[in-house]
């Protein structure tokens, strides 16, 4: 049977080696496998972010819900650039108006994957913001460094290592050139 965590899973980590270059210095072979199978998460993954943004359209009577799913999904797919269909355009700009102005109220880890969300589709200063936020919000320790405390998404399974990893994904793609 099919799942949604595991493709949009699988999908984040093919975007991860993408970002790293890893997939381009495969062999041909190995690239069109590659290709294949990311072609085919995005489908499954671009059609679940359009089944959630009609069900709050049709089913919700447009009343608008946060999902971590929706917001793991986009986070996955902002990693490629494809071909949009309508539905999906429609979709995406409905849930980064939502996701630009709810951030405030989510952990550090759904914060972070929605800064990358909002820079990779060009709401850069939104995306700025939030990073500063996380910047202003992290606490400090000789031994430890920095770090964020005390603010996980109860029905995350995320570890701690997890979320400090995004966060810092964040820093490092939408301030380049800060420490």
């Amino acid at each position: 049977p099919e799942s949604s965590f595991i493709t949009q899973y699988i999908l984040e980590g093919f975007g991860k080696l993408q970002n790293m270059n890893v997939i381009n210095n495969l062999k041909k072979d190995q690239q069109n496998i590659v290709r294949t199978i990311t072609n085919k998460c995005i489908d499954f993954v671009s059609k679940k972010v359009i089944d959630h943004y009609n069900y709050i359209l049709k089913e919700n009577k447009g009343k608008y819900y946060y999902s971590s799913a929706t917001t793991s999904n986009l986070f996955a797919l902002s990693y490629f650039d494809f071909d949009y269909d309508n539905d999906f355009v429609a979709a995406k700009k409905y849930f980064i108006k939502k996701l630009n102005d709810d951030w405030k109220k989510l952990d550090f880890e759904s914060q972070a994957k929605i800064a990358l969300i909002l820079h990779r589709n060009g709401e850069n200063d939104a995306a700025q913001l939030i990073v500063k936020s996380l910047k202003e919000r992290a606490q400090k320790s000789e031994t430890l460094g920095m770090y964020w405390a005390g603010n996980s998404n109860y029905f995350s399974s995320a570890s701690q290592v997890k979320i400090h990893t995004v966060i810092m994904e964040a820093f490092k793609e939408i301030n380049p050139n800060e420490n």
